[in-house]
């Protein structure tokens, strides 16, 4: 068997293959981890959804009063009783869900009664708009009907 010294690939042939590869791996991975965040940034906001609907259902079902509230590092939901023979100052909460923020979510609750969405017993609400965003400035809005307190997720519509 005679080796010819012209067959092969030379060094600088094979260094730039593996630029190229590397290239585009690098470009395809970024693209890839923008879509995810994308992902997790749409599965939040349905999943805040489902959860306020979920909680409209429990006040209708359970005859009692549930209060979904916001603040800058997650959001709760709890049961608002009045004691009948007090105030309505003396109102007793009990917290039945609580979910912290992932690092790359914000909110904030437009047309809201002191920060919170109340849902009634009779399947209606104080009404509200939820908005959230992701660090790359993707906005979903949730909005909550005040008469039937349906809950509805859309695209953010800057009003």
């Amino acid at each position: 068997m005679i080796l010819n010294k012209n067959s092969g690939f030379t060094l600088i042939e094979i260094v730039l293959v593996l630029f190229i590869i590397g290239m585009v791996s690098g470009i395809i991975g970024v693209n890839f981890f923008k879509s995810m965040e994308y992902v997790n940034f749409k599965t939040f906001s349905k999943e805040l959804a489902n959860t306020l609907r979920y909680y409209r259902n429990c006040a209708v079902t359970e005859k009692k009063i549930f209060a979904f509230s916001l603040s800058n590092k997650g959001y709760k939901i709890s049961t608002v009783s009045v004691d009948p023979d007090s105030s309505d100052s003396n109102k007793k909460d009990i917290v039945v869900f609580e979910k912290v923020f992932a690092d790359f979510l914000e909110s904030r609750c437009n047309k809201c009664e002191q920060d919170a969405i109340y849902f009634f017993p009779m399947g209606n609400s104080s009404g509200g708009e939820i908005i959230v965003e992701s660090i790359d400035g993707t906005r979903m809005q949730i909005n909550i009907n005040k008469l039937t307190g349906k809950v509805r997720i859309e695209a953010y519509k800057n009003s």
